[in-house]
């Protein structure tokens, strides 16, 4: 897929969606992290040709999320903001594998 647009969209839909589903789900910090940083190898692999949008993309949906989350329930705990930031580090690491993955198979198939 060739659209930026389409990438920066599903970067901040897809990240949103992992950090309220987090949220929501009573569950330990490891699984919050993996939760946030699994879904981007597929998403990776799909947006290999446009990866720097689908990242800035979830960027911005981490910050839309912390934003909203702020504003519903007030400070946060200290513990969200590095916990977020793992999840992140690791979403853009599962993302760029699968954008390796992508190229990989690329250059084999040729």
């Amino acid at each position: 897929m060739k659209n930026q647009w389409v990438a920066y969209g599903a970067g901040s839909v897809l990240i949103f969606g992992a950090c309220l589903l987090a949220s929501v789900l009573p569950i330990s910090y490891v699984a919050v992290i993996l939760m946030m940083g699994v879904p981007s190898l597929l998403a990776g692999h799909v947006f290999a040709e446009v990866i720097m949008p689908y990242i800035w993309g979830m960027l911005l949906g981490l910050a839309l999320y912390m934003g909203a989350e702020y504003l519903l329930y007030g400070p946060i705990f200290k513990a969200t903001g590095p916990i977020y930031g793992a999840g992140f580090v690791l979403a853009v690491a599962c993302g760029l594998s699968g954008t390796w993955w992508y190229n990989w198979n690329k250059a084999k198939s040729l």
